[in-house]
């Protein structure tokens, strides 16, 4: 009994994800009007979006690419989902879904606790094919727990969104700034062994968990990477400019041979550098005379 329990954990995860991953693309701009124009093809990138973190991670990885749709009976109760949230009768399971805060609750955490696992998964995926590497096993992890966030681009596009353009690599949500994290963490922690990795899952599990409780209750966005990030790109942004502040300006008469032009940033210094030329050129004109 204990056996078939434990197999059945996995499932009831996989459809959680699924859940809300169709209410979130329902709440797209224009993804109700998509799935009752377009039913097929609407469920179809509903199920490729859920499952997208498989399908990233095992094409990095050389796996095949199938593997997350190859259980028919988990695609049966995907369809099965889609159709309930948007074509319930009296559209009653999205209304409940979205109006009751238990159920936000409840199915935030089962999917902030899949996420965890799903990024120790990718890290372990990866680590048979680069065991001395943690760059590419931080990425799979992060692939593997993020890649709705990678692939919802795709379904704007079929939708006409004008939110197509915010791709997730032009800004990084903290959804991905922390699977990123936790792979680096997990992979350090797989070669060193501080601490189990199921261990490693819970502690993971927790900090996904109370950030994202804490900015369903308080209505608002609370990135804890934002401030490191910023200081971060302040003393880049701050170093470039002091090298370029010490590259010379205006050439001497030693570079002669070279293309003076380079030397300058701005037309009111092309102007300067030239009439200076000048100058000197008469100079020596007029010395030469007398």
């Amino acid at each position: 009994m204990m056996d078939v329990m434990a197999s059945l954990i996995p499932v009831l995860f996989s459809l959680v994800h699924f859940t809300v991953t169709s209410v979130v693309l329902r709440r797209e701009p224009g993804g109700y009007q998509f799935s009752l124009n377009y039913p097929i093809a609407s469920c179809s990138i509903t199920i490729t979006v859920s499952t997208s973190g498989s399908l990233i991670t095992n094409l990095l990885l050389g796996r095949p690419l199938l593997d997350s749709v190859a259980d028919e009976k988990i695609i049966l109760a995907y369809i099965l989902i889609w159709y309930f949230i948007n074509f319930s009768p009296g559209d009653t399971v999205f209304k409940l879904y979205s109006q009751s805060a238990v159920i936000k609750y409840f199915f935030l955490t089962l999917e902030e606790i899949r996420r965890s696992n799903n990024v120790m998964t990718g890290v372990l995926l990866a680590q048979d094919i680069y065991p001395n590497t943690l760059l590419p096993r931080a990425l799979a992890g992060m692939f593997k727990g993020t890649g709705k966030k990678w692939s919802i681009t795709f379904y704007r596009l079929l939708t006409g969104s004008n939110l197509a353009s915010q791709h997730e690599l032009l800004s990084l949500s903290f959804t991905t700034k922390a699977g990123f994290v936790l792979g680096i963490l997990y992979g350090l922690n797989h070669t060193r062994q501080f601490l189990s990795d199921s261990d490693c899952v819970v502690l993971g599990a927790v900090f996904l968990v109370s950030l994202q409780l804490y900015n369903l209750w308080y209505d608002q966005v609370t990135d804890p990477f934002k401030r490191p990030q910023e200081m971060m790109w302040s003393y880049l942004a701050r170093s470039i400019n002091q090298t370029n502040s010490s590259d010379p300006v205006e050439g001497s008469d030693t570079d002669a041979n070279t293309d003076s032009k380079a030397d300058f940033n701005t037309d009111s210094d092309l102007i300067t550098g030239t009439s200076g030329m000048k100058q000197r050129m008469m100079t020596k004109a007029t010395s030469s005379e007398h």
